[in-house]
């Protein structure tokens, strides 16, 4: 089964990139489409008549001539599945326009997909139905985890170089400040913006974690928005603490420099090793999301929905009208 994954970039820590490996591991051949504009619409329909099942996330829109290639997707017999992982859901709650074209892409889609429970809740206050299914990893459990006693008393922090902001920089700042005890590593910084601080140990963009697990027995990430970070769930496999700006079962709750430092200052007294997350993450892998993906996937592809067929008909040529009017309007000089 050939699966497309269209609109994220498969580069870095991108989600797409994980899903895409656990899939392949279970026999689906995978490949990746960034840009569906700047495919010509033959070049598209040859690509949607290899595809069985497109896989769609998006972080804005989508735009009208995203939504009529992909009901013409659709039409040529390809199930048309979207992705939420996160961040993507909060630009559509705050986006009008974002949640009317979501609407119109809904017609015509085999199923949502939703990364985390309250991204689900979120999904539905809009009038989205979601199936959820927990982020994939691929991490594997260190075989010694049962050994370990203690934790290292350092601080792992995710901290992209162009959006510190949403990950909590300030908050970061202030918890490196009060704590000169405690070493912060920072990963995906590649400005190293923190280096200058003597408890800090920049790392940049770092492509295998697994030494840098090792060091760490915390991990903090305060983020404006989330779904279910794959970061946090490898960090309670391996039975690190993680302080986290969302409630999720084995971690401590805390958004605000105060509840940060607090948190910090309480887990750095005594660093045994996190069993309740550990039992936590595993209460959520034994569902086994790459098992559960699989199986949605064979099962859209062998539905036979009548309904998404003529709803995507009628989005092609709907979406067709609106792009060749918006077209027209540009090209309009004001006299």
């Amino acid at each position: 089964m050939h699966v497309t994954f269209v609109g994220e970039k498969p580069t870095g820590s991108a989600p797409c990139c994980s899903l895409a490996k656990t899939l392949e591991e279970r026999g689906f051949r995978c490949s990746f489409l960034e840009e569906i504009e700047s495919s010509s619409t033959a070049a598209w329909v040859r690509r949607a008549r290899e595809s069985d099942v497109i896989i769609l996330t998006v972080y804005n829109g989508p735009s009208d001539f995203m939504i009529r290639q992909l009901a013409l997707a659709r039409l040529l017999g390809t199930r048309v599945v979207r992705w939420w992982v996160g961040t993507d859901v909060m630009k559509c709650l705050d986006n009008p326009l974002d949640q009317r074209q979501t609407n119109l892409l809904n017609r015509f889609l085999s199923v949502n997909v939703a990364v985390s429970p309250h991204l689900v809740d979120e999904l539905l206050s809009i009038g989205i139905k979601s199936q959820y299914i927990a982020s994939v990893t691929t991490l594997e459990p260190p075989a010694n985890l049962s050994q370990r006693k203690t934790l290292p008393k350092s601080v792992l922090v995710y901290l992209p170089t162009n959006r510190k902001e949403f990950y909590g920089g300030p908050i970061v700042r202030s918890a490196i400040s009060n704590n000169p005890d405690v070493q912060f590593l920072i990963v995906a910084d590649e400005s190293h913006s923190l280096a200058k601080y003597s408890n800090v140990k920049s790392l940049g963009w770092v492509g295998n974690m697994s030494d840098v697990w090792d060091e760490v027995g915390i991990l903090l990430r305060v983020t404006q928005h989330d779904g279910m970070p794959r970061m946090v769930l490898d960090a309670l496999q391996r039975g690190k603490h993680v302080i986290f700006s969302w409630s999720f079962p084995g971690c401590v709750f805390a958004d605000s420099e105060e509840t940060v430092n607090a948190a910090i200052h309480e887990l750095k007294t005594g660093m045994s090793v996190n069993n309740e997350g550990i039992a936590a993450v595993e209460a959520i892998l034994n569902r086994c999301p790459a098992r559960q993906f699989d199986t949605l996937l064979r099962d859209s592809v062998e539905s036979r929905d009548l309904g998404e067929a003529s709803q995507a008909f009628l989005s092609v040529l709907f979406q067709t009208l609106r792009v060749r009017w918006t077209e027209m309007c540009r090209k309009i000089k004001p006299t």
